[in-house]
C-alpha cells in the first residue's frame, strides 16, 4: 500500500513540471492582402484556369443589313481589278492581290476570299439586274452614269441596299480640285466613284503626259474625293488595248501612276486601278504589293519633285519634263530591296522607296 502511494505521488508531482514544447513554422502573409489570406504553413494552390474547347462551325450567315466596305491593307496600297480584260492566266495570278474585283457577272474562284465582288453595268441597263443575280456580289459599279439624275441613283442605290453602289465618273480639269466635292457629291445613296481619268484620258497614247499642272490637279482631287473616310474611291488609269507593246513605257507609267496615287490617297477605302486590255498584266509587278505602310502627313515639295513620307517608306514623283536628282537623307531601298544613295527621275515618273532595315 505504502508503495502505490508513492507512485501516485510521483506521477501527481511530475506531471506539474512543464514539458518541452517542439515548434510550428507558421507562414505569415503581408496585412496589406486584401482580403488577408488564412495563415497556413503551406504555399497557396496556382489560380486554375478555365479552358473552352471551340468547335468549328458553318461561317456564320451575313446581315442582310450589313453594309461592308472594303478596306486597304496594312500595307498601304489598296488594288482593284477589271475581270473582264484579264486572260485566264492574268487572272489567275493578279486576282489573288486585289481588295475589289469587277465583273460582268462572272465570279471567279481565283480571287482572294477576302475581297469584295462588285457587278459592272451599264448605266442604261438598270433594270437588268434581279434579286438572283445580285445575291451574288457586293456591289454594284455603273458605268456611264453621268446621265442618271439623283432621283434614279437614289431608287437603284434602295433596291439594291445593303450593297455598295458605286458610279463611273471623268473630272474635267476645268474643276478645281478643291471644290470637286461639292460639284460632283456622291449623291444619296451612292458609297463611292471610279476615278475613270486619273491622270490621263482613257483614249489619250501612252507617250502623251499631261503638265505639272494638270498632274497636280488630278492627285488633289483624288485627295478631295478621299478625304471622306467612308467613300469607296477607285482610281483607273486606263489605256488602249493596244498600248502594252512598249514594255518600258507602260512599266513608266504604272510606276507614275501608283506613286501618284500614294500622294493623294487618303481614307482607306481608296484603291488604285490600271486599266486596259495588256495593260492590267503589269498589276503583277512587284511594287504592287510594296509595304510602303500608312500616311505620314500631306505631300509636299522639295528637291523639284513631290514626296510624301510613309510609316515603312516614301513615294516620290516627277511631274515635270526635266530629270531631276538628290542625295536622300535617310537609308533607302528600292523594291528589290537594293540600296538607293542617290535618287534620279527622268521625267514624268514615279518611285517608291522603303526604309532599310
Amino acid at each position: 500500500m505504502r508503495y502505490v502511494l508513492l507512485l501516485v505521488t510521483v506521477l501527481l508531482f511530475s506531471s506539474c513540471v512543464p514539458q518541452p514544447v517542439t515548434p510550428v513554422v507558421v507562414l505569415k502573409y503581408p496585412d496589406t492582402w486584401t482580403p488577408a489570406p488564412t495563415a497556413t504553413n503551406t504555399p497557396p494552390l496556382p489560380t486554375a484556369t478555365l479552358v473552352v474547347q471551340h468547335t468549328p462551325g458553318p461561317t456564320p450567315t451575313r446581315d442582310p443589313n450589313l453594309r461592308i466596305l472594303p478596306s486597304v491593307p496594312p500595307s498601304g496600297i489598296g488594288v482593284w481589278l477589271d475581270t473582264t480584260t484579264l486572260s485566264a492566266d492574268m487572272l489567275q495570278l493578279i486576282a489573288p492581290r486585289a481588295q475589289i474585283v469587277v465583273t460582268n457577272g462572272v465570279i471567279t474562284a481565283t480571287q482572294s476570299a477576302n475581297s469584295s465582288v462588285l457587278l459592272g453595268i451599264d448605266a442604261s441597263k438598270p433594270n437588268d439586274l434581279n434579286p438572283t443575280l445580285l445575291s451574288r456580289f457586293d456591289g454594284v459599279l455603273l458605268d456611264d452614269a453621268n446621265d442618271l439624275g439623283a432621283d434614279a441613283l437614289s431608287s437603284l442605290s434602295s433596291r439594291i441596299a445593303p450593297r455598295l453602289l458605286l458610279r463611273s465618273i471623268e473630272i474635267p480639269q476645268a474643276i478645281a480640285a478643291n471644290a470637286v466635292t461639292q460639284t460632283m457629291t456622291l449623291g444619296k445613296g451612292i458609297d463611292g466613284v471610279c476615278y475613270c481619268n486619273f491622270l490621263k484620258a482613257p483614249n489619250s497614247q501612252p507617250d502623251q503626259f499631261g503638265t505639272e499642272a494638270e498632274w497636280l490637279h488630278d492627285v488633289q482631287t483624288l485627295a478631295a474625293l478621299s478625304s471622306n473616310p467612308n467613300a469607296v474611291i477607285l482610281t483607273a488609269t486606263r489605256f488602249p488595248d493596244d498600248s502594252a507593246k512598249d514594255f518600258d513605257l507602260m512599266q513608266g507609267w504604272l510606276d507614275y501612276a501608283l506613286s501618284s496615287y500614294l500622294l493623294g490617297m487618303h481614307n482607306t477605302h481608296t484603291f488604285f486601278g490600271f486599266q486596259g486590255k495588256g495593260a492590267q498584266d503589269f498589276m503583277a509587278a512587284q511594287g504592287i504589293v510594296a509595304k510602303i505602310g500608312r500616311p505620314l502627313g500631306e505631300l509636299f515639295h522639295t528637291n523639284g519633285l513631290y514626296q510624301r513620307r510613309f510609316t515603312r517608306g516614301l513615294a516620290l514623283v516627277n511631274p515635270t519634263n526635266e530629270t531631276r536628282a538628290f542625295a536622300p537623307s535617310r537609308s533607302y531601298v528600292n523594291i528589290n530591296t537594293a540600296p538607293i544613295p542617290q535618287i534620279k527621275m527622268p521625267p514624268h515618273s514615279g518611285l517608291i522607296l522603303l526604309l532599310a532595315r
